[in-house]
């Protein structure tokens, strides 16, 4: 748990459970138990009961602090999450949108270069305005293909968060029965490095970037020779 407050409060409740259930083991010993239980005087029955029930309401308290913390820092993620797969579907689309639409511009020029050409005098200052208009629109669908990467960073920070989601649940059913569990979840093992994604990638407001790059690099003066 990638959390501090969370980590804690899992660390704390584990130990108060932990003390309960070494407490409910000395009566879980059949007979044993039985005669230990029946040795006990009246009088000392009230300490014990409120000795339990300390240590019930102290578990109940790390449990209650265990989910605050999992409630906070687990909505902020998955709804991160669930903006970035928004994003990439919507990225997806556009580009998707774009490419098909500089295709049918692209086929169209093509159909008037083929019938510039089948002129008996070639228009070829035409002829020559289209092909550049052509290569613009080819050049405007190899721009459109390039939302693949920041996509598929935003695809890896996705499935990071997921895979943290289920270490935290694998960490909780532990906490109640380690037998349930006794390795890693399989995903843990294929978790994308987080140096090789940048979690704050992101298609919005390209333009508006791409001023500022250009701003940056029109204001560096060149050195003096």
């Amino acid at each position: 748990m990638s959390d501090p407050r969370a980590q804690t409060a899992y660390y704390e409740s584990e130990a108060a459970l932990r003390l309960v259930d070494k407490e409910l083991d000395t009566l879980r010993d059949g007979a044993e138990a039985v005669s230990r239980f029946v040795s006990v005087s009246l009088s000392d029955l009230p300490l014990i009961l409120e000795r339990a029930n300390n240590q019930i309401r102290s578990v109940l308290a790390h449990l209650r602090e265990t989910r605050n913390a999992l409630q906070t820092t687990t909505f902020d993620k998955l709804q991160t999450t669930h903006d970035k797969i928004k994003e990439v579907t919507s990225a997806t689309e556009d580009a998707a949108t774009n490419i098909m639409d500089a295709c049918d511009r692209a086929s169209q020029i093509v159909d008037e270069l083929d019938a510039i050409d089948a002129e008996p005098a070639p228009d070829r200052e035409k002829a020559g305005a289209l092909r550049s208009t052509l290569r613009d629109e080819l050049f405007m669908m190899m721009g459109a293909l390039q939302f693949q990467d920041i996509t598929s960073q935003q695809l890896a920070h996705a499935s990071s968060v997921l895979v943290e989601m289920e270490n935290r649940l694998a960490d909780i059913a532990n906490l109640f029965d380690s037998s349930i569990s006794i390795e890693r979840p399989l995903a843990s093992l294929n978790t994308v490095d987080e140096k090789t994604y940048d979690p704050n990638a992101t298609t919005r407001n390209a333009e508006q970037r791409q001023n500022l790059a250009d701003e940056i690099f029109t204001s560096v003066k060149a050195p003096a020779a």
